[in-house]
């Protein structure tokens, strides 16, 4: 594998990314998993103790907000520099 090898590029249009590579695409995948089974978790939590549902809510909050800092974190290490795109130039 290439050093250099991009996993994400950036978007044509606005600021971020866009998977480019089967890497990129496996780490979206991940990223949508352990979204989906951090949001059945907490529905479980809710639903057998609905008393305790601020507290699961927080735990929930912090679980999205590690995965969402772990893909940007992947994103800026495998892929280009983000900019503002205001797509192709003619």
């Amino acid at each position: 594998m290439a050093a250099n090898k991009l996993w994400f590029r950036a978007r044509r249009y606005g600021w971020g990314w866009v998977p480019c590579s089967l890497e990129g695409w496996l780490v979206i995948v991940a990223f949508l998993a352990g979204d989906i089974a951090g949001t059945v978790i907490f529905m479980n939590r809710v639903r057998a103790a609905p008393e305790e549902a601020g507290s699961a809510a927080i735990v929930f909050l912090v679980w999205i907000a590690a995965l969402v800092g772990a893909l940007v974190m992947i994103c800026w290490r495998t892929g280009e520099r983000p900019h503002w795109n205001w797509g192709k130039r003619e």
